[in-house]
């Protein structure tokens, strides 16, 4: 992170910062299912607001494949 002083319209000074975000996702449907199941999201919503998710399968539980879809 870096950080950079901004005088806010208060006229107070604020200490704002920069945040870097990498990410990967890796996913296997295991020896056992025909379909996996899991899913991921990652989605910006502005300059300094991002969406993460994780949506773990139902094992085959009835619905457990659209639940997870429900994610992204």
């Amino acid at each position: 992170m870096t950080g950079n002083r901004r005088e806010s319209p208060s006229g107070k000074t604020a200490l704002m910062h920069e945040l870097v975000v990498e990410t990967a996702a890796r996913t296997h449907r295991g020896r056992v299912r025909a379909d996996n199941e899991d899913r991921h999201l990652v989605k910006r919503l502005g300059p300094q607001r991002l969406v993460l998710a994780v949506a773990d399968g139902l094992g085959g539980a009835p619905g457990g494949s659209e639940a997870s879809w429900q994610t992204g």
